[in-house]
């Protein structure tokens, strides 16, 4: 199945591959410089038409998305042509301008469209879910559908959000729940003061040492450090805005931005306090733990569960490991309302 699934994005990556290598080749060459004005517009016409359209008709129309989702490769294809085309040509792209333009401002437009649509959908769902990032992830995937690129999207938009509008939020507690936190008694505070400071100090000076062979190389260094720090910031605000929740049935557990699931108490073979050891790769594989924080609390569970991770990765887990503030107190609330699902 694995080999199916890739067997699209590998035959894309192939015809792109020899549709910009022929292109190349063309444009450097002598039959280019005779025949300049037809060759440009012939160039032109593979990387702003038809490398959007194998994507679409390879990748994009799978998912049951509209061609316009193509739009932006089709402005990212005349940036390129930019860059591939001999000074004398660039007078020739100004036809092809005047074709992506409206093409780009209906995608605009769209995206305004469905931007609103998700605004809309995030406050009702809101009301209804009491969790900002739950709310945002149904709102999302309800309007842009659930895979890779829209988990990586909600990350980095739940990432702004805890690091930039989240410093007069209250606690995202639902109603008839027992709420856990887990930032008070751990290091994890510490730890981002560290490294925030490390990676100021650091940042400024591989800055000026880099800066002496590539700015470009500098400034995407600093803003990779400052990206850095954004995030450590967001995932403890979020860790001090969800704690963990104990339902009758459900444990809402949004661990920063580190980790998310909906494990059913039905689900729970084992919970218990525990002593932290290192685990194995072999055990990674099928588990969710804190970063630099040695758990005190392990959830075994009956079947895997999908989790997320960072960056929205997802993940198949059947042990969830956790650091909270009163672990006892976890495990014996968790434990009362297993005995009552049993009867």
């Amino acid at each position: 199945m694995t080999g199916v699934k890739k067997r699209p994005a590998a035959l894309f990556i192939a015809l792109i591959g020899i549709i910009i290598l022929f292109d190349l080749t063309l444009a450097r060459s002598q039959l280019f410089v005779e025949d300049m004005e037809l060759l440009s517009i012939a160039i032109a016409l593979d990387f702003v038409i038809v490398i959007p359209l194998l994507l679409y008709f390879i990748h994009v129309r799978r998912q049951r998305k509209n061609m316009i989702a193509v739009a932006p490769f089709a402005l990212l294809g005349f940036l390129a042509l930019l860059l591939i085309l001999p000074s004398p040509a660039h007078h020739l792209l100004q036809l092809v301008a005047l074709v992506i333009i409206p093409f780009e401002l209906a995608y605009v437009v769209y995206i305004g469209y469905k931007a609103s649509r998700i605004f809309r959908s995030y406050k009702a769902n809101l009301m209804q879910l009491h969790y900002p990032v739950a709310a945002l992830r149904k709102s999302m995937t309800d309007e842009i559908g659930s895979n890779r690129w829209t988990a990586l999207l909600i990350h980095e938009l739940t990432m702004l959000y805890y690091a930039f509008f989240s410093w007069r939020k209250k606690q995202a507690v639902a109603p008839h729940t027992a709420a856990f936190s887990y930032h008070k008694e751990s290091n994890w505070l510490i730890i981002v003061l560290f490294a925030c400071k490390l990676l100021v100090l650091e940042g400024v000076l591989f800055h000026i040492v880099l800066a002496q062979w590539s700015h470009l190389v500098a400034w995407l260094f600093t803003i990779g450090n400052v990206y850095l720090i954004l995030l450590l910031i967001a995932d403890f605000r979020a860790m001090v805005l969800n704690p963990i929740a104990v339902s009758k049935h459900t444990i809402k557990l949004q661990y920063g931005l580190q980790m998310s699931c909906e494990p059913k108490l039905e689900n729970i073979e084992s919970i218990s306090t525990i002593k932290f050891e290192k685990l194995t790769n072999e055990q990674l594989k099928t588990s969710l733990a804190p970063l630099a924080t040695e758990a005190n609390v392990l959830l075994t569970l009956k079947e895997p569960i999908v989790a997320t991770a960072l960056f929205g990765s997802q993940k198949s887990v059947r042990h969830i490991y956790l650091f909270l503030d009163q672990p006892q107190h976890f495990v014996t609330e968790c434990q009362q309302h297993m005995q009552v699902d049993q009867r």
